[in-house]
This record gives structure tokens, C-alpha cells and sequence, in this order.
């Protein structure tokens, strides 16, 4: 056949299945065809006439080179499949791990919440409106985790607190108000040393910091604040206005929204309220009804367990 043939009849073979081995027989003029041939992918090129001799040693090595390379695609076959099965259960290991740490979370803030009911569900809340806010300002992967346990757990120190000074409504007498204070240095002693809330501490530790720097207990100021801290400020204010307390009913999303713009440059870092800036009241509704339902599911879990 020509030249343009033979090397178009090479291609569509080796497209066919890559490991064939293909050897062709040229005319020992024809040395362009020749190397047009090994360039397009052929194992040898033999120049008619062959010896009998030299056509057998090269099917010989062709089928030898043949079966090193399906041996080899075996082996990384193999490879893979090995790889594809220890990540599978790795992740499957690392979800359980997770959900394990979650666990734990969720049981550290019913043991809060069975003290302090005004709670009810409130550090879910916040938990879901800080992490909207993390996310919009780039948080992923540890550091948004990070934040939101460190946001869950935030009052995890009112375990301390007297009852009576946790149930009392209205504005605390100021010996019972210094020993509340108290509670964000107790959160912190509560979880040093546990490995996977590392990350989390400062947000416990200083989540009743302000921008201007009248919080406590430290009177950390501006950039100061640990940024998770700040944006848990903002996230914690919106609920608090938006949810009954003992003193007064809840407010509306736009009387909220007011108060935390007004209050920006002061009680809160102005670059979080930024990012607040556009999130609408619709966001927020979404937002309360997937805590309100985290809530319940998380409930429903504890249930189930006092019954068995």
C-alpha cells in the first residue's frame, strides 16, 4: 500500500488498542515510509525481503514487550483499585470521626441547655447564622468547622454558674454580675486540651469581646479580637434581638438589622457588618428554620436513647 495508507492504517489500529504491537514490512527503499512507520507507533520495521529467522525473533520480542506492558497495566490496575478502596475507608474513617466530634458537641450543649432553657436552641442558631457569615468572608474546610464549635460552645462555661444567678431575669446585682463575667474564662478552662477544639477556644474565650473595647473579660480591642469572635458577635446580636427573652418579646429581622448597622464601629467589627449588609431577611428565615430543625433532630436523638 503507499505510504500515506499504511501510516493512516497504523493509526486507527493503535487507537483501537494502544498495546498492540505492530510490526511492518517496507520495501528497503522506502526508508522515509519506513521511519514514518516507527514514528506513528510500530515495534519494528522489517526491509522485504526477511529471513524467516529475523521475522520470527521479532514476533517473539513483540509478544514479549506485549506481555510486560499488560503485566504492568495489571499491576497499576491493581494500584488503583488498592488506592480507590483505602480512600473510600479513609473518608468513610474520617466521616465517622467527624460525626463522632459532633456528637460530642451536641451532647456538651444539651448539658447547657438542661440549665439554662432560655437557651433553647439558641447556640444552633447562631451557630448557622455565623457560619453564613464565615463563609461569605472565605472561611472553608478547619477554620469554618473551627468557628462553628467554637460558636456552638460558646456559653459552655454557664456550666459553672449558679443557678440562681443563671434563672435570675432582668439586670443581675453586680456581685452576682462579676461571677457571670466569669464565664467565658471558665468555657475556656472547660476545653483546653481537648485536640479537635483547639481552633475553637478563642471564640469561647472571647465571644463578650467589643469592637471599641468596653466587653470582657479581657477589653480586647479591634483587631485584637479574634476575627471568629467578631463574627460571632454579629451573628449572636441577631438572634438575641430576633427571640423572646424574659425581659421583652422578640423583634423583628429589620429592627435587628437596625441595630446591628447602628451599632457598627462600636459593639461590632464594621467589616463583619459588611458582609451582614447583605444578607436579607429572607437568608435569615431560611437559616432559623434549618437551625430550628437541626434543633429537633438533635432532640428527637436524645429521646431515642433515654428510651433504650
Amino acid at each position: 500500500m503507499d505510504r500515506a495508507r499504511g501510516v493512516e492504517l497504523l493509526a486507527r489500529v493503535k487507537a483501537m488498542d494502544p498495546m498492540i504491537e505492530i510490526i511492518a514490512m517496507t520495501d528497503k527503499q522506502d526508508l522515509e515510509l519506513a521511519l514514518d512507520l516507527m514514528r506513528g507507533g510500530a515495534f519494528e520495521c522489517l526491509t522485504s525481503p526477511a529471513l524467516p529467522w529475523q521475522i520470527v525473533s521479532c514476533v517473539g520480542r513483540g509478544l514479549e514487550r506485549r506481555r510486560q506492558a499488560l503485566s504492568e497495566r495489571a499491576y497499576y490496575d491493581l494500584i488503583e483499585r488498592t488506592v480507590y478502596r483505602r480512600t473510600l475507608e479513609l473518608n468513610t474513617l474520617f466521616y465517622e470521626l467527624e460525626e463522632a466530634y459532633r456528637q460530642t458537641l451536641w451532647a456538651l450543649g444539651s448539658a447547657l441547655e438542661s440549665r439554662d432553657i432560655d437557651t433553647n436552641a439558641h447556640s444552633i442558631r447562631v451557630m448557622m447564622y455565623s457560619r453564613a457569615l464565615a463563609q461569605a468572608m472565605g472561611f472553608t474546610g478547619n477554620r469554618l468547622q473551627d468557628l462553628e464549635f467554637g460558636v456552638f460552645l460558646h456559653d459552655i462555661g454557664k456550666i459553672g454558674v449558679p443557678d440562681e444567678i443563671l434563672h435570675t431575669p432582668g439586670k443581675l446585682p453586680e456581685e452576682w454580675w462579676v461571677k457571670m463575667r466569669e464565664h467565658p474564662r471558665r468555657g475556656r478552662y472547660l476545653l483546653a486540651g481537648i485536640q479537635f477544639l483547639e481552633g475553637s477556644v478563642d471564640i469561647v474565650y472571647c465571644h463578650h469581646e467589643r469592637w471599641d473595647g468596653g466587653g470582657y473579660p479581657r477589653g480586647l480591642r479591634r483587631d485584637q479580637i479574634p476575627l471568629g469572635a467578631r463574627i460571632f458577635a454579629v451573628g449572636d446580636a441577631l438572634d438575641a434581638i430576633t427571640s423572646d427573652r424574659p425581659y421583652r418579646a422578640a423583634q423583628t429581622y429589620q429592627r435587628a438589622r437596625a441595630e446591628i448597622l447602628t451599632n457598627s464601629g462600636t459593639q461590632f467589627d464594621p467589616a463583619v457588618v459588611a458582609f451582614f449588609r447583605e444578607f436579607s431577611e429572607s437568608d435569615w428565615k431560611k437559616l432559623r428554620t434549618e437551625a430550628e430543625e437541626l434543633a429537633y433532630s438533635i432532640e428527637r436523638r436524645k429521646l431515642a436513647c433515654l428510651k433504650d
